[in-house]
């Protein structure tokens, strides 16, 4: 840690303003679903690649290329547009999982 003048006081977060009040700066914090809501799910439903990361324990990468590769279920567009918004059948990954085990 740089070494502060010693009529500098150390702020442990933040930066002192110019009224010397401390602005704290807003930690982002990752939502991570609970699994349970997340299998309890209606099996019709779809999963979006952070749900099915966060249930199958991959990484987005490694579900692509497991896609790819054809050993995953494959995504389905939910939308017209080709660049838009894909998903996971749930009960094609939940199938998915109870193979694996």
């Amino acid at each position: 840690m740089a070494k502060r003048p010693p009529d500098e006081p150390e702020s442990p977060r933040g930066t002192a303003g110019p009224d010397g009040d401390k602005e704290r700066r807003k930690r982002s914090r990752r939502r991570v679903p609970d699994k349970r809501k997340l299998i309890a799910r209606d099996p019709r439903g779809f999963y979006s690649m952070n749900e099915t990361c966060e249930i199958t324990s991959l990484s987005r990468s490694q579900i692509t290329r497991m896609v790819e590769r054809g050993t995953f279920p494959e995504y389905r567009l939910l939308t017209d547009d080709p660049n838009g918004r894909k998903g996971f059948r749930v009960f094609e990954v939940l199938k998915w999982l109870a193979d694996r085990v």
